[in-house]
C-alpha cells in the first residue's frame, strides 16, 4: 500500500523550509555574503564592469575601463551596454593599445612608439567579478593590514565600496614613492621624528597577486609591422652581441661579460595602467575629466624574471635594478647566490648569501629577482633562496628617490609638493652574464602597485599624511590613479557624520567584512548565456 501524506508531514516540510530560509538569511547577514565588483578601483586585481581585449598580434589579453556612459551630460555613472557612442562625425568606438607593444610615457617628456592599436569595434560590456565576503570574521578578530575589505562608502552609505586596508586605528600613514610608512600617533598627532615611521611590507602571498606585467617576451609579435608597413613594436631589451632571431628568445654566444638592458627611452618604467586607457575622443565623463593623465610616476619596485639556459657549464648570472640612487643586485656565481646593494659606486653591502644550484648546459632554470617595499627576494627554480630587507625611514626614502636633502617633519607640505612634481628618476634594469653563451626564455618585467600621494588629505593636514584614531581605518584602491578612496574623499555623509565626522577614513561601524574568494569571475557570453571564466576563480589576497 502506498504511503499516505499526512498533515503532519506537510507541516514538517514547511517548518524545514522556513528554518532553511532563516539560516540562509542569518548566514547572509552575519557570515558570508556575495558582492559584485562595480568599478575598476581595484583593477586589475579585481575587475568591475569592463571591456576585454585580446591582441591578434601578441595574444595578450587585458581589461579596459568602460568609457561610454548613459546620460553623460548629467554625470550618470552607468556605462552603456555597448561601448560606442553617436557623435556628429558618426559612431565613435574605443581605440586601445596593446600594452605588450608599448609603454605609456610622461607626455611632458616625449611620445612613445604608437604600439599596436585596436579600433573600430563596438565592444560589449562585461560584468564585474562576483566575490564572497566573510562578515563574521571581523566580529571575532578585526581587520588586518592589506586585507581587501568591503565597507559602506562614508560619502554615500547606500553604496558598498571595496579597497585594500593600509592604515589601522591610531596610526599616522605617509605615502612616499609609492609605498606606505606608518607610525603610532602621539595624542592623535603624527610623531615628530621620521625615524618613528617604518615601512609596511606586503606579505609574499599578497605581493605575488599584485605584480603587474610591463612586458614579457613570450608576447613578442611575430611580425612587428602593420598592414601599412608601419613598425609598431621594438623590444624593450637590448644589448651588444644579443640576437632575437627566433623572436621571443634572446641569445648570445659571448663568454666574456655581456649585458642585456631595458631601454628606458621607449619603455619607461612607470605606473601606467592599461586598464585606465581612455579613447582620445572620449576623455570626459559626467562633465569632468575621468582619467587622461599627462604624466606618470616612475616605479622602482619591480620583479625581473627569465628562464636562463646556459650553453655550457660555468655560467655566472646577475639581475640588477638601479633605483633611488642605489644598485640592487642578485648574483649567482660558482654555486653561491648573493643579494647585495650599494649607493652609487661605493662598496657593496651584502645582505645575504647561500648555496645555489649551478647552471648546467642545455637546462633552463627559472630565475626571479623581486624588489618591493624595501625587500629583496631571489627565487631559483621555483624556490626562494634568499629573502632580505633594508630599512629606510620616509626622510631617507625621499632623499634617495627624489634627490632632496634630509628634511624635518615640519616640512612635510613642501615634500608632498615635491612628490607631486614627478621628480623621481626612472629606474633601470639589466641582466649580466659571463662564462658561457646564454639563451633567455620568457624574459619579463613586472611592477608593484604604486600608491600615489595625490590628494591624500585629512581636512587641512598635508596631503600625503593620513591620521587614524580609535575605530578608524584608512583604505586605498589597487588602481591608485583611478580610485575614489581615502586620499580623495572631501566630504562625509550627514548620517555617517553622526557616527564619526572625520573625513578620509572608514569608521569601524561601516566595515562589512573581508573579501576572500572570486567565485564567479567576470563571465564570457554565449549569446545571452553567461559563461563563468573558471580559470580566474581564486582566493583574494
Amino acid at each position: 500500500m502506498a504511503d499516505q501524506h499526512h498533515p503532519s508531514s506537510v507541516k514538517e516540510t514547511l517548518i524545514s523550509i522556513i528554518i532553511s530560509l532563516a539560516m540562509a538569511l542569518v548566514a547572509k547577514a552575519y557570515v558570508v555574503e556575495a558582492f559584485v565588483i562595480p568599478t575598476g578601483s581595484m583593477a586589475p586585481t579585481l575587475l568591475g564592469k569592463h571591456m576585454l581585449y585580446q591582441s591578434e598580434e601578441t595574444g595578450y589579453e587585458w581589461a579596459v575601463n568602460p568609457w561610454a556612459y548613459v546620460d553623460l551630460a548629467n554625470g550618470t555613472n552607468v556605462p552603456t551596454a555597448i561601448q560606442a557612442r553617436q557623435t556628429a562625425q558618426g559612431i565613435v568606438t574605443p581605440t586601445v593599445t596593446d600594452p605588450m607593444t608599448t609603454s605609456k610615457v610622461n607626455q611632458l617628456r616625449r611620445t612613445p612608439r604608437a604600439g599596436y592599436t585596436i579600433t573600430g569595434e563596438q565592444k560589449k560590456l562585461r560584468a564585474g567579478d562576483r566575490i564572497l565576503v566573510q562578515k563574521m570574521l571581523y566580529e571575532l578578530f578585526g581587520p588586518e593590514r592589506f586585507d581587501v575589505v568591503v565597507f559602506k562608502n562614508p560619502t554615500n552609505p547606500r553604496e558598498n565600496f571595496i579597497k585594500r586596508l593600509v592604515g589601522l586605528p591610531g596610526e599616522a600613514l605617509f605615502i612616499v614613492d609609492g609605498d606606505n610608512f606608518t607610525a603610532a600617533t602621539v595624542n592623535g598627532s603624527p610623531p615628530s621624528e621620521w625615524s618613528d615611521f617604518e615601512i609596511r611590507r606586503k606579505p609574499v602571498r599578497v605581493q605575488n597577486d599584485v605584480w603587474r606585467p610591463i612586458f614579457s617576451s613570450e608576447f613578442t609579435p611575430p611580425n612587428p609591422t602593420d598592414a601599412a608597413g608601419i613598425r609598431f613594436f621594438e623590444t624593450p631589451w637590448e644589448g651588444e652581441g644579443w640576437t632575437t632571431a627566433d623572436q621571443c628568445v634572446f641569445t648570445t654566444d659571448r663568454v666574456t661579460p655581456t649585458t642585456l638592458t631595458w631601454n628606458n627611452n621607449t619603455w619607461p618604467i612607470n605606473d601606467y595602467n592599461p586598464y585606465n586607457e581612455v579613447d582620445p575622443l572620449m576623455g570626459f565623463r559626467g562633465g569632468r575629466q575621468f582619467l587622461n593623465p599627462e604624466h606618470y610616476y616612475p616605479v622602482g619596485d619591480l620583479r625581473m624574471r627569465a628562464g636562463i639556459e646556459a650553453q655550457a657549464d660555468g655560467l655566472t648570472a646577475a639581475a640588477t635594478i638601479v633605483t633611488r640612487g642605489h644598485t640592487f643586485e642578485a648574483l649567482i656565481e660558482n654555486g653561491t647566490a648573493t643579494l647585495r646593494m650599494r649607493q652609487g659606486e661605493s662598496a657593496w653591502t651584502v645582505l645575504g648569501s647561500t648555496k645555489a644550484p649551478e647552471f648546467t648546459a642545455g637546462k633552463t632554470v627559472n630565475v626571479e629577482f623581486w624588489h618591493w617595499d624595501q625587500r629583496l627576494v631571489l627565487r631559483v627554480g621555483g624556490k626562494t633562496l634568499l629573502d632580505e630587507t633594508y630599512d629606510w625611514d620616509p626622510s631617507d626614502r625621499m632623499v634617495y628617490s627624489l634627490g632632496l636633502r634630509p628634511v624635518e617633519a615640519v616640512e612635510r607640505p613642501r615634500i608632498i609638493e615635491e612628490q607631486n612634481a614627478y621628480g623621481a628618476v626612472v629606474p633601470t634594469v639589466s641582466w649580466r652574464f659571463s662564462g658561457a653563451g646564454t639563451r633567455l626564455h620568457r624574459v619579463g618585467l613586472d611592477k608593484d602597485i604604486y600608491w600615489r600621494p595625490d590628494d591624500t588629505r585629512r581636512g587641512t593636514r598635508p596631503n600625503a599624511l593620513a591620521i587614524t584614531d580609535k575605530h578608524q581605518y584608512f583604505v586605498l584602491g589597487d588602481n591608485s590613479a583611478a580610485s575614489a578612496d581615502g586620499r580623495k574623499w572631501d566630504r562625509i555623509d550627514e548620517q555617517v557624520a553622526k557616527i564619526d565626522n572625520t573625513i578620509g577614513i572608514v569608521p569601524e561601524r561601516l566595515m562589512l567584512g573581508k573579501a576572500f574568494f572570486v567565485y564567479f569571475p567576470s563571465p564570457h557570453s554565449m549569446g545571452r548565456i553567461p559563461v563563468p571564466d573558471l580559470g580566474r576563480m581564486r582566493a583574494i589576497n
